[in-house]
């Protein structure tokens, strides 16, 4: 072809000029050109010179040749090609590509097609949808519509779908909070959608950003509408995870009316419930944590763990949030920090507090304190709560015998308490009450909601004096010994001088009567 004669290179005359047409006229109809593939004779018009945008890094095609052969042979140079494009060669356009990549979609019955490839590299593909944007665009509508009809979308589930299909949505939520499964949600595969070019094609033919608050409907209505049997057959431990970590992250999109006491969630016991039905607790082996205290004993009071799936690899807080995952578990989700002091209604003792009082009396204390700065209001402000706790709750006392006694009755170790008990009761019980260990003297200020609120004293008094008479003969039934007599006397010195010190003679006569 160098050497072919072109009708504008030179001033032919007419003798010759006839010649270059017709030479011309010859090549637009003869088979002269040599295809990619196979190496064929064919017409100018029936093959295509390929721009570098429709090849791949490599300088190879992005899709495979058509049977029918499209391609015109790699061994032409450009400066051949500059002249074939004169007789008439054209490059790709938008219809062949299409028909390309219908013939690529094609092979994946064989397991050879390049866009749905499994080890397709992400070059490949991020060059394949620059190409299809780009020359979609310059001739839509139509060419997006046929796009839009092939199986262009690779989907999280593994499916390739047509845009047509419904609606499909991007993997990540306006807010890139990650969707999560199990919601009969169409989302695109998420390593296809971060790629940037492809992303892009995907928004041209249809692919959306759903909303955080749109997931969130989609969310509660699943637990909504479908029964518990239903739901733990689809909702896997991996998927409800997603839901429970979703809705922390896009917490502020949450409505007024919005409640999440319907979503159910896995526990310890492989049961699937609402999480608003019973009382979940996350694992915990702390000195105050449901499993330390109460144990088996915990399945009798209706009280859960929740799996520890959904404690593995916790999610961050996204920008603006200063709620822990932890945090938002309790504080949103309804997962209970401590083992309930007031029941459900708030009219009174729960049934988990008169347990550890019965039977693991030496734990009282320290699960009391635990949960005072949440539940402790509820307390001071009823009287009907406040009174079973100080007079029915037994707890562990200080003495070898372990015996207990009534909040109300009870009295803080204070060292000069302590000290005055033992100069008149020896080693007999007073019911001193038996902190946690690790509370020394000096702690016993956290202890002074036990003195303002549930009548346990502290204090050096009349009412501190009397009560060491009171177990002062409750220890010398019979008072026949002259120690005890002496020692008994100096208890009534003790008294007087404590009712010499109060100024309200009435009411401490009355005390001591």
């Amino acid at each position: 072809m160098r050497y072919v004669p072109i009708e504008y290179s030179y001033p032919w005359d007419s003798f010759w000029r006839k010649l270059v047409n017709a030479i011309e006229m010859q090549l637009k109809v003869e088979s002269v050109l040599r295809s990619r593939t196979r190496n064929r004779l064919n017409r100018i018009s029936d093959l295509k010179r390929r721009p570098s945008e429709t090849n791949d890094g490599e300088g190879e095609p992005l899709f495979a040749d058509l049977p029918s052969e499209l391609y015109l042979s790699d061994r032409y140079e450009a400066r051949d090609l500059v002249i074939l494009e004169k007789f008439g060669l054209g490059a790709i356009v938008m219809d062949e590509i299409i028909q390309l990549l219908k013939h690529d979609l094609s092979l994946d019955r064989v397991n050879m097609s390049k866009m749905k490839g499994k080890f397709t590299s992400k070059e490949w593909h991020s060059r394949a949808a620059l190409l299809l944007q780009c020359r979609g665009q310059q001739d839509r509508p139509r060419s997006l519509q046929t796009l839009r009809q092939l199986e262009l979308i690779p989907l999280k589930d593994g499916r390739w779908v047509p845009a047509t299909i419904g609606p499909i949505y991007f993997p990540i939520t306006d807010d890139k909070a990650p969707i999560p499964g199990g919601l009969d949600l169409m989302l695109v595969h998420p390593d296809a959608a971060s790629n940037e070019n492809r992303g892009y094609l995907f928004r041209l033919l249809g692919v959306t950003t759903a909303t955080a608050g749109t997931i969130r409907a989609k969310i509660l209505a699943t637990y909504g509408t479908r029964d518990g049997v239903e739901l733990a057959s689809k909702i896997t431990r991996d998927i409800s995870t997603e839901h429970w970590r979703f809705l922390y992250l896009t917490q502020h999109a949450a409505s007024t009316k919005e409640s999440l006491s319907s979503v159910r969630i896995w526990d310890h016991a492989k049961r699937f419930d609402p999480v608003g039905n019973f009382d979940y607790y996350l694992p915990d082996h702390s000195a105050n944590g449901p499993q330390t205290i109460l144990g088996q004993e915990m399945e009798g009071l209706n009280i859960y763990l929740i799996d520890t799936c959904y404690l593995k690899d916790p999610p961050g807080p996204l920008d603006g949030s200063t709620l822990t995952w932890t945090q938002w578990l309790h504080n949103c989700a309804g997962i209970r920090r401590h083992l309930r002091l007031v029941n459900k209604a708030k009219d009174g003792l729960s049934e988990e507090c008169r347990s550890i009082s019965k039977k693991r009396p030496e734990k009282f204390l320290g699960w009391l304190k635990s949960v005072w700065p949440d539940e402790g209001h509820l307390v001071c402000a009823n009287a009907a709560i406040r009174d079973p706790l100080m007079l029915v709750t037994h707890v562990r006392c200080l003495g070898p015998d372990r015996k207990t006694d009534c909040l109300k009755y009870s009295w803080l170790p204070a060292p000069d308490l302590r000290a005055a008990c033992h100069r008149f009761l020896g080693d007999s019980f007073f019911p001193f009450l038996a902190l946690p260990s690790g509370e020394d003297d000096d702690n016993l200020g956290r202890w002074s909601f036990l003195t303002k609120e549930l009548g346990v004293g502290m204090k050096d008094g009349l009412k501190f004096r009397l009560a060491m008479l009171r177990y002062f003969n409750l220890a010398h039934k019979e008072i026949t010994c002259k120690s005890i007599m002496i020692l008994l006397t100096r208890l009534y010195n003790y008294i007087e001088a404590s009712w010499l010190e109060r100024q309200d003679s009435a009411s401490c006569e009355e005390e001591i009567r």
